[in-house]
């Protein structure tokens, strides 16, 4: 029995690695490669050595997103979503409120996501 949303991921994955799990205009995640990247997130954060901090996603609405939330969650921290079309003063703020571990973006945000 499946019990929380990594197993059914992994599960997915072992059963149907090549199947198409999430896509949008641009671009297609299977089972297999989502895995893959989450894995690679989660371990990325927990070698910076902590576990139960906010870690903001500040990115495009893409698959990219589900691989980062995964891997926050393997990684043992919880996910901030925070949408690139907000205003600035309001980004700021969660920032400052939250004081996050670290901030998953992609390269198109890089440069917000400094400020």
């Amino acid at each position: 029995m499946v019990t929380n949303i990594l197993e059914y991921l992994e599960l997915s994955a072992r059963r149907f690695p090549e199947k198409t799990a999430y896509f949008d205009e641009q671009s297609e995640y299977t089972y297999g490669a989502i895995l893959k990247d989450a894995q690679a997130i989660g371990t990325a954060l927990s070698a910076l050595g902590q576990t139960g901090v906010p870690v903001v996603i500040y990115m495009e609405k893409t698959p990219l997103n589900i691989a980062a939330f995964w891997g926050v969650l393997y990684s043992r921290n919880f996910y901030v979503p925070v949408d690139t079309k907000m205003p600035g003063y309001r980004i700021s703020l969660i920032q400052e409120n939250l004081d996050p571990y670290a901030v998953i973006t992609d390269e198109a945000n890089v440069e917000a996501a400094r400020e």
